[in-house]
C-alpha cells in the first residue's frame, strides 16, 4: 500500500470514531468521512454520508445564512461523487 493510501485508512478509521462518537449526528465529521471514503473509492458510501449530513443540517439547525451555506457547500461536494 502507497503510503498516501495508508494515510486515507488511517484517517478514515478516526473519523468512523468520530461518528461513533457523535452518534452519526455531527454534519461536519460525516462530511469528513464522506471525503475520506470518496478518496478510498467508496463513492456510494461517500454519497450516504454526504446526504445524511445535508439531511441532518436541514433538521437541526437554524435556517439561516451559514446553515444555507453549509448545505451548498455539502450539496456541492454530493455532486462531484461520481
Amino acid at each position: 500500500m502507497d503510503r498516501k493510501k495508508e494515510l486515507y485508512e488511517n484517517a478514515y478509521h478516526m473519523a468512523s470514531n468520530a461518528v461513533s462518537l457523535t452518534y452519526g449526528q455531527e454534519p461536519d465529521v460525516l462530511d469528513t468521512k464522506g471525503n475520506l471514503a470518496f478518496e478510498l473509492g467508496k463513492i456510494e458510501e461517500a454519497k450516504n454520508l454526504e446526504s445524511e449530513a445535508i439531511r441532518i443540517l436541514k433538521r437541526d439547525y437554524p435556517d439561516n445564512a451559514e446553515t444555507q451555506k453549509r448545505i451548498q457547500e455539502f450539496e456541492s461536494v454530493l455532486r462531484n461523487f461520481k
